[in-house]
């Protein structure tokens, strides 16, 4: 008996030992933060497998606890065993140093009671993780490249998109509700590849191809509410077998919902719909069709999914959920210009029809208020956004801002013999050189938009490798990433831009290309790898995207190449790439300072920052800002000749 006290009494005060040199399990609670080393001890920090933390923990404990995990703050491998940590009853308080050294971008360090630190777990081998009993944060990185194999995200929990990356033993992910204004989902998704089931519990918006191409997956369900899914949004998913809605659906696109999953058996649809855009599953050869068990009350399929008549609607009580949910769905967007005229335009008849059948006069008092949003904010085209947009202001700064790797640098030397890129670039001028480097990138790296990110590191040579061993295509920005170190090895400046349009949080879709420096012009010009694209005024002059964007502001004109396609399949047109595409994301655009080999990912040497130039006045989250156009564009610090 006086045992068990004293067992007891041991595993409230510090650590419990489950045997001698063979240490398991370990519940320890911190009573002073900055002391989990104290309590654990340096003799036993590498024996526990399975740790249940409690009180309160700061940067200190957070080091030590990813030194027991496998991971020192290095971003090194350690002894450390611990699989299983349990956090239930942790909080986190601000004290010591920073758990990571040399990223201080990343912010390593607590920054709220109730926030799991950014890169918290970052690269450690944990397999099952309790989050703490009150979470309302999961900081980037925080749970990324980890072990983990099922997780559920607490409900009112805001996550960034990167906080899974790469976590590919991960098999069973439930997330909380994801508002308007979260993370693009296909992002959040990427490098899941054993993930066999995926649950939603409430969404606002999922843009179109964000399930695409997850070997493993076999569940797709939506418990709570879907507040828009676009179409064309399942596709060449191999082992998905079932599709759940769960909850209420307001509003779908259309006509296609899920293509090339040869095991996909069935649709179900379990909760009150609203709209429905989606017709027959394309190249499904299992498809059994949609089980309908609730309510439907418009399809834009009416034979694939027949629609409820009002006679059946049934009571108020039935729709009570349902109809509180759209009202709220679309009081929440309706600031979000994207989707004014076209979602709540179009999906409010069908909420007014249903409220009016079953007699709740005071909602449809209520939705009064979005009859005019559509009136009240006429829908804009792309081009008419970009011309609205305020001006840039130049502030004279003249300080260097960006750097370029000379063609001597080690990675770029390998590149250009890899590539042997004198032998593609040619002997003629520097327009000539950078064209025809642009082409051959083109022509033997396809694009994919929404292909996965490539499991290698990000230079020139690992990126086409991994194209041809997987025969696989890249998306633009891994295009650019190319295109850019492939000009540096050749002594030409260069830089990726990340181009994004003005509703950057909600709208998923930016396009990346480069500017290469032209000696002979005495300026940067156009090459975007994606679309083997340049752009010109009338007189034949080549321009940079800054000169792309004010000439189309103020309609000026603007001549494309006429070769420029898609993967040699689909012409581009001044008025499609240019006036709708580009026109839209060329509201902010963001560079790298550090133009090199590697200038993301795994590198061993430094990396750079992202500077963003913006409308004045106009709000970004980017690391540095600038409406000072002049400097954004400021001409390079030339490399030394290799």
């Amino acid at each position: 008996m006086m045992k068990k006290m004293r067992l007891g009494l041991l595993l409230l005060a510090g650590c419990l030992m489950a045997g001698n040199a063979e240490a398991r399990k370990n519940i320890v609670k911190v009573k002073q933060p900055g002391t989990l080393a104290q309590l654990v001890g340096e003799e036993n920090k590498y024996r526990i497998t399975d740790l249940t933390l409690r009180g309160a923990i700061n940067n200190d404990d957070i080091r030590f606890l990813r030194d027991m995990c496998g991971q020192d703050a290095g971003l090194g491998d350690t002894p450390g065993k611990v699989r299983s940590v349990d956090l239930r009853d942790v909080t986190f308080v601000p004290g010591g140093k920073p758990f990571l050294t040399g990223q201080d971008d990343f912010h390593p360090y607590v920054t709220s009671a109730y926030t799991i630190p950014n890169c918290m777990f970052y690269q450690c081998p944990v397999e099952q993780l309790v989050l703490p009993a009150r979470v309302d944060t999961v900081g980037q990185w925080a749970l990324a490249r980890t072990g983990l194999r099922s997780l559920q995200l607490p409900e009112g929990t805001f996550i960034y998109n990167n906080i899974l990356s790469a976590d590919s033993l991960l098999t069973d992910l439930t997330l909380p509700v994801l508002f308007w204004t979260d993370s693009s989902v296909s992002r959040l998704l990427e490098g899941l590849t054993s993930l066999r089931k995926l649950t939603f519990r409430d969404v606002d918006y999922i843009s179109g191809g964000t399930f695409q191409d997850m070997p493993a997956l076999e569940e797709l369900t939506f418990s709570g509410l879907v507040g828009h899914i676009d179409g064309y949004c399942v596709s060449r998913m191999p082992r998905l077998r079932t599709i759940r809605f769960g909850g209420t659906v307001v509003s779908t696109g259309g006509s296609q919902f899920v293509a090339d999953c040869p095991e996909l058996e069935n649709v179900f649809i379990d909760g009150n719909v609203f709209c429905l855009g989606y017709g027959e599953a394309v190249n499904c050869p299992k498809f059994k069709g949609y089980v309908v068990t609730g309510r439907v009350v418009e399809s834009a399929n009416g034979d694939v999914v027949p629609v409820t008549p009002p006679s059946s609607y049934g009571k108020a009580a039935d729709w009570a959920v349902a109809l509180g949910e759209a009202e709220n769905w679309m009081l929440r967007i309706k600031d979000q210009r994207k989707f004014l005229s076209s979602l709540i335009g179009y999906r409010l008849p069908a909420v007014e029809q249903v409220a009016r059948a079953v007699g709740d006069m005071p909602l449809c008092t209520r939705l009064e208020m979005l009859r005019n949003v559509r009136k009240d904010f006429p829908e804009l085209s792309k081009l008419d956004i970009l011309k609205l947009s305020a001006r840039y202001v130049r502030g004279g700064q003249r300080d260097t801002l960006f750097s370029y790797a000379p063609p001597s640098d080690s990675l770029l030397r390998r590149t250009r013999e890899y590539f042997n890129l004198d032998s593609i670039a040619g002997t003629g001028d520097d327009i000539s050189r950078i064209k025809n480097i642009l082409y051959w990138l083109h022509n033997n790296v396809r694009h994919d938009g929404s292909s996965s990110w490539p499991d290698c590191r990000f230079n020139a040579v690992d990126l086409y490798e991994v194209c041809k061993r997987e025969n696989r295509a890249l998306n633009c920005r891994f295009m650019a990433i190319m295109l850019s170190e492939m000009l540096l090895a050749e002594g030409i400046p260069a830089r990726y831009l990340t181009c994004q349009s003005r509703d950057y949080e909600t709208d998923s879709d930016c396009h990346v290309i480069n500017v290469a420096w032209s000696k002979s012009l005495g300026k940067w010009i156009w090459v975007d790898p994606t679309f083997a694209a340049y752009v010109a005024d009338e007189n034949g002059l080549l321009l940079h995207p800054g000169e792309v964007r004010e000439r189309l502001r103020a309609g000026l004109p603007l001549v494309l190449n006429e070769d420029a396609n898609w993967n040699n399949e689909k012409r581009q047109t001044v008025e499609d790439y240019l006036e709708s595409y580009m026109a839209k994301n060329l509201y902010v655009i963001s560079a790298n300072t550090v133009n090199q080999a590697e200038p993301e990912g795994k590198s061993s040497h430094p990396q750079g920052r992202s500077v963003s130039l913006v409308p004045e006045k106009f709000e970004y989250g980017g690391d540095i800002l600038t409406s000072d156009d002049e400097y954004f564009w400021q001409p390079p610090v030339v490399p030394a000749a290799r």
